[in-house]
């Protein structure tokens, strides 16, 4: 353990009495490195947080947080009844969904086509808020509609109005040859989310989906295998659709949630930040390097002293202290510090940034160009104290060898240099 006559000589040997000034000049250069390392770790971190938050809440604007699929000869109805009685469960819709291509005028672009009973969409969608043109009540099976993400009526350049082609990939024998199953839809309405669906989604009403993917009863019903599910928190969407599943002990039902159907996308940004992580390690541990390399030099520099302080009868260890004593007391006040600063750039990095914008008249992330207009931050404590954790022990690594090497000095040498 570390006593008080290490602690003392520790704490003199890192704070400098000469000019008034707190930390010697050495000290303060590692001290300023930790520091900025520590900061930028915590402000990219709270920002790739707020990506993905952003990310997620955008796309489930439109995506629901789960989905059930069953067999189609239990009435969804009856079964949707069912799944609103669990447990996390506040809304149930029923869906028919498919891929296809789009075309017009020219252009032909996959697309992801929903069909949705318009009346049951606001129980598990926000989509019907975030309607540019039109209304999801537009949506109508006679003449077949479809509305569109902003994005992909862009590419296209659709207007509310036209008539576009969507094709499947089946084929119909005619008298006259063989030809792609196709429809012809009327667009009546744009939705935006700022996110990918925006792309690549199209809606249409469940009973023109079911006639499209040739899923109708013999009473020319929908043939409905799929509900849409939404939950009470997003982020346990997983084990309250496991539980509800099991509660219903209906071994034909097969559950999935949003981060099943969109596991890449969000293994992706997972990635990018264990990346972004190991890199700022990286320049935490070059600063904890610079620690170690100012330590070795002033145990050269204090040769005399220590070779004193054992002939006054201080032990090896007591020697090694020391030095421990003042490489934690400088990486303990930058780690502290940088965690600090970062965690309030961290916290009010939005208002940091609008006040930038708005002093330099430019945009960081211009509207017409991204689907966000401001840098989002999401500040958690999990991540600070992970940061926390990992500095520290660096820091104890780095005093190591040159406390070692300051046990190490002969006395008798020393005082004869």
């Amino acid at each position: 353990m570390l006593d008080a006559l290490s602690w003392f000589i520790g704490w003199r040997y890192t704070v400098s009495r000469r000019e008034q000034r707190f930390i010697s000049f050495v000290s303060l250069v590692s001290l300023l490195g930790l520091i900025l390392g520590i900061t930028a770790m915590i402000v990219v971190l709270s920002v790739m947080n707020g990506f993905d938050r952003e990310l997620k809440q955008r796309i489930l604007k439109v995506i629901p947080h789960g989905f059930v699929e069953f067999d189609g000869h239990q009435d969804w109805r009856e079964l949707a009844t069912q799944l609103q009685t669990q447990p996390g469960i506040v809304g149930v819709a029923p869906l028919i969904a498919g891929n296809g291509l789009v075309s017009f005028s020219g252009k032909t672009i996959a697309v992801e086509i929903n069909g949705v009973l318009p009346e049951s969409v606001a129980a598990v969608s926000d989509v019907g808020d975030n309607m540019v043109i039109g209304r999801i009540d537009d949506l109508n099976d006679e003449p077949f509609s479809i509305i569109l993400g902003q994005v992909l009526a862009r590419r296209l350049g659709v207007n509310v109005g036209d008539k576009i082609q969507i094709m499947l990939p089946q084929i119909n024998v005619t008298p006259v040859g063989i030809f792609p199953r196709q429809k012809s839809f009327k667009v009546v309405g744009v939705f935006v989310v700022g996110a990918d669906p925006d792309n690549q989604l199209a809606l249409v009403h469940i009973n023109s989906a079911a006639r499209l993917f040739q899923q109708l009863q013999s009473d020319k019903t929908p043939l409905v295998k799929q509900l849409q599910v939404k939950t009470t928190d997003m982020e346990q969407s997983d084990q309250i659709l496991l539980n509800m599943s099991h509660a219903l002990a209906n071994n034909k039902l097969k559950v999935s949630s949003w981060a099943d159907t969109h596991r890449v996308l969000f293994n992706a940004v997972k990635m990018e930040k264990r990346v972004i992580t190991l890199l700022l390690f990286a320049v935490i541990a070059v600063a904890v390097f610079n620690i170690a390399s100012i330590l070795v030099m002033m145990v050269a520099e204090k040769r005399k002293d220590i070779a004193i302080l054992r002939v006054m009868g201080a032990e090896s260890s007591r020697i090694m202290k020391i030095f421990v004593v003042q490489g934690m007391l400088v990486g303990f006040v930058g780690v502290i510090t940088g965690a600090l600063i970062g965690s309030v750039l961290a916290l009010y990095m939005s208002d940091i940034m609008s006040w930038m914008e708005a002093l330099t008249g430019r945009h960081l992330f211009s509207p017409d160009v991204y689907y966000i207009a401001r840098l989002p931050s999401d500040w958690k404590l999990s991540d600070v104290i992970i940061v926390l954790g990992v500095s520290f022990t660096l820091c104890a690594l780095a005093t190591m060898y040159p406390a070692w090497k300051s046990g190490k000095i002969d006395p008798v040498q020393s005082l004869n240099e």
